[in-house]
């Protein structure tokens, strides 16, 4: 066996009920598995039914520990808390959501992956009945586009449900960047990666947290962080736009068309190019902005569970390294 131990990590916002379930089904999966399981659930600044529910399963599981934010930092802010926090005797890491749209009984398949070689075993999606078709075409899309630009493309499907060997989590760990896209991290961090398919599941209760404006926001941030393509769109611009002007002032005189509107079109052509160019560079400039204040990745109101004896770490800086073995 490549270890004996597996901790499960996993962000929780406004679902108290859905997190209890989730504990439930871990223990049923792991009850037939060699391996001691311990689950890190972090509480990205929900509402104090929930946190209160969470420290209640601290206190009933020995294997639950929960971390509790400050405030709401975002669902990739919240798996970097977990993986952060995960025990340093863990040989493996395993990064799933908790309404259960994740099914922990693929685990078992990731887990016999890993025992196989594979450093890290990623969850792919087949087919989403939970999804719309827009929300479908959107994410398909959304994936071409990322493979087409990226020097190390997401694969298709692929979800943050994953698990990371010992070696791939410290190395996820040791990436502190602001705006965050794990799925991108992880596919440059290499290793041996494998993929289980599956078909995720219904929401268990309660209503998504991601909405479009979110979903869009996350997709922005996985194209920025993965590739400076958008950047190198002036250099493609500039080359058609000389093109272009050689063969309008080639239209222009055999058509005896009028120079002025030759002269608009141009204008409003090469205004929007330049726009959308300065918008791009806008938005890489922010993000240097956002890491030249070296603000945490999160902020830790306290912990519970068998996290406890390590006290309330304010953490997420580059600073915070947590102990390792």
């Amino acid at each position: 066996m490549r270890g004996t131990s597996v901790c499960v990590v996993t962000p929780v916002f406004n679902e108290g009920a859905n997190a209890r379930l989730l504990v439930d089904r871990l223990r049923a999966v792991f009850a037939d598995l060699p391996y001691s399981l311990r689950i890190v659930m972090v509480d990205d600044g929900s509402r104090a039914d929930t946190a209160d529910l969470l420290d209640a399963l601290a206190a009933e599981h020995a294997m639950v520990g929960v971390v509790h934010f400050s405030r709401n930092f975002g669902h990739q802010a919240a798996l970097t808390a977990g993986m952060d926090h995960a025990p340093a005797d863990a040989d493996a890491v395993v990064v799933m959501d908790s309404d259960l749209q994740h099914p922990p009984e693929v685990l078992p398949e990731m887990l016999r992956r890993w025992e196989e070689g594979a450093d890290v075993v990623y969850a792919a999606r087949v087919a989403d009945p939970t999804a719309g078709l827009a929300k479908r075409l959107t994410s398909q899309g959304f994936y071409r586009v990322l493979a087409a630009v990226s020097d190390h493309p997401v694969p298709a499907g692929a979800a943050d449900f994953r698990l990371m060997d010992r070696k791939a989590a410290s190395a996820m760990r040791g990436m502190r960047e602001r705006n965050r896209f794990l799925r991108g991290l992880s596919a440059w961090v290499g290793f041996r990666q494998a993929a289980v398919p599956y078909e995720p599941a219904p929401r268990a209760g309660g209503q998504p947290a991601y909405t479009w404006r979110r979903m869009l926001r996350f997709a922005a941030d996985g194209l920025v962080s993965t590739s400076s393509t958008p950047l190198r769109l002036g250099l493609w611009a500039g080359a058609l736009l000389a093109a272009a002007a050689v063969a309008v002032a080639f239209a222009a005189a055999a058509l005896s068309a009028p120079g002025w509107a030759w002269v608009v079109a141009a204008v409003l052509l090469v205004g929007g190019i330049q726009a959308a160019l300065i918008g791009a560079v806008g938005v890489y400039v922010g993000r240097v902005l956002d890491e030249a204040r070296r603000r945490p990745i999160y902020v830790v109101r306290g912990v519970a569970g068998f996290l406890s004896d390590r006290g309330a770490l304010v953490a997420g800086s580059d600073t915070f390294h947590p102990p390792r073995q």
